[in-house]
């Protein structure tokens, strides 16, 4: 890879952590259903494309290796600290992960729109209307990405 060239893939290394120890990921996946995964603390998660030439806009030639395949996404989780360590995982065409330590709050926005129409019978119409707007925190397992 040339130093012009950038590596789309995202590393998450864990520092800290007990030897022997797990950390907890929530993997997200639209297609067969979000799941969590203990993983030791000593190893090196990545996620980018299958295969990370895909991050360009590169032409394949028919019937070689087709696009769709190019573009899938992977979690990859390796044995030691290093991606270069041996690969113990990988879990194809997942949306993202975090580490459940992270705290998620979704905000969700409730609107209450009221609308009064008065017509005094002698061609007078009247109209009003309220709007009114509040942010609240979402319980995250209701509501999906």
């Amino acid at each position: 890879m040339s130093e012009d060239e950038v590596e789309f893939e995202v590393i998450l290394e864990d520092e800290g952590g007990a030897p022997g120890g797990t950390r907890t990921i929530r993997v997200y996946d639209s297609t067969r259903g979000d799941f969590h995964l203990d993983v030791p603390t000593e190893s090196c998660i990545t996620f980018g494309y299958f295969n990370p030439a895909a991050a360009g806009d590169h032409r394949y030639e028919a019937g070689r290796i087709s696009a769709v395949t190019m573009k899938t996404t992977a979690l990859r989780i390796y044995a030691g600290k290093t991606s270069k360590s041996q690969q113990i995982a990988c879990f194809l065409g997942v949306d993202g992960f975090r580490d459940l330590s992270l705290k998620l709050t979704r905000l969700r926005q409730r609107v209450v729109i009221e609308s009064n129409f008065e017509n005094d019978g002698a061609g007078n119409e009247n109209y009003e209307r309220d709007v009114r707007r509040s942010l609240m925190p979402a319980i995250e397992d209701e509501i999906g990405f």
